[in-house]
């Protein structure tokens, strides 16, 4: 039987225990005593169990989480945003005060689903990636329920934020794109290959300086076929690039600047996104939209056109929206602004059409345990 590597035992709980948690009224004293009075020596000292709990169990993965402090160095506040699988919180380094992002993952959900290897895949790449426009993991902690990912703290929010709330400056939209290039090559140049880039995975910290994250469906050059390829079908359909929904394998690279072209689209006023329903459950979604939202519509068997029917403030608001079939069973529609006010098609999209056309947009499953 095979041993585990040592990055397996040390996140399915191998080994000595990783993280010292402590609660109640003593839970930031006690542990950052620990922490402090023998340095490296610290994680020796810590109990044979994994969590040193008091009896009212302080650590609860919900609002008591803000009295937590975990190894006696983190300090854990407010949650920033969850997803299935994770939980982010404002963290603190009760040490060196530094703000901090702490990725919080249940490891029954992770492990029930298989993804334990995606997991241990993201914690690899984003140590081999030390880039000052990506995200930088500092640290990862373990216990038997959970893993940790100590991450820097990014202030200003995601991209998508900021290009939802109008057309990017050239200057600014420039400056972006070059960064993510920059980051996006140093990773191809490590062998790792992104495969979800979008606007929500690129963060803006303070000084507007753009940072690549979420690393969870990357894949290195060792996940290559024999034809040299990549053959998982993931990623989020609005910026995957069409080769990588077909069957015949893709080049990771290649598909990653897709994704940047596709970033730099958006700032362009296009919305994309692929589903499996027929041309004909597509159309009807925007008939709908029409009549509720007061548009007029001509149709063809590929491709739609809403007309506004009340003058903006760049005249009225035209949409075009054209209908590709990547496959008989899966499409890819793409919508642009035709006509008006960037600002009023942007509204628009995010109000009325996005929520529309939500029932009918294929989305890849993130628990898909097969990859590359």
């Amino acid at each position: 039987m095979r041993s585990k590597s040592p990055l397996s035992s040390f996140i399915l709980g191998g080994g000595k225990p990783q993280i010292s948690i402590a609660g109640g009224r003593n839970c930031h004293r006690n542990c950052h005593r620990k922490h402090v009075e023998d340095g490296k020596s610290a994680q020796k000292r810590i109990s044979k169990s994994r969590f040193d709990f008091t009896p009212n169990q302080c650590f609860l993965m919900g609002p008591e989480e803000k009295c937590a402090v975990l190894y006696g160095k983190y300090e854990l506040g407010r949650i920033l945003g969850q997803g299935t699988f994770a939980k982010v919180y404002h963290a603190r380094n009760v040490v060196t005060g530094e703000n901090i992002a702490m990725k919080v993952v249940g490891k029954e959900k992770v492990i029930k689903v298989g993804m334990m290897e995606q997991i241990k895949r993201e914690i690899s790449v984003m140590k081999m990636v030390k880039h000052p426009n990506i995200v930088e993991l500092h640290e990862v902690m373990a216990s038997k329920t959970k893993i940790y990912f100590a991450m820097e703290f990014v202030k200003g929010g995601e991209l998508f934020e900021k290009v939802a709330k109008g057309k990017l400056r050239e200057q600014s939209a420039r400056g972006y794109f070059q960064q993510l290039i920059s980051a996006i090559d140093f990773c191809h140049s490590r062998g790792v290959y992104h495969r979800d880039l979008k606007p929500e995975n690129l963060l803006l910290d303070e000084e507007g300086n753009l940072k690549v994250t979420d690393f969870g469906l990357s894949a290195f050059s060792d996940h290559l076929r024999q034809d040299g390829l990549l053959h998982t079908t993931c990623g989020t359909p609005a910026y995957v690039a069409p080769e990588v929904i077909g069957k015949n394998g893709y080049d990771g690279a290649t598909a990653d600047i897709w994704s940047c072209g596709e970033k730099k689209k958006m700032e362009k006023e296009q919305l994309r996104f692929a589903t499996t329903r027929p041309a004909s459950s597509v159309i009807s979604k925007f008939e709908e939209v029409a009549k509720t939202s007061k548009f007029s519509l001509k149709r063809s068997d590929s491709s739609v056109r809403l007309q506004g029917q009340e003058s903006g403030r760049k005249g009225k608001l035209g949409i075009d929206a054209d209908i590709f079939a990547v496959t008989p069973s899966f499409l890819v529609v793409e919508v642009k602004k035709a006509s008006g006010d960037t600002l009023e098609y942007n509204q628009f999209c995010s109000k009325e059409l996005r929520p529309a056309l939500k029932d009918i947009v294929w989305k890849s499953a993130p628990e898909n345990p097969t990859f590359a």
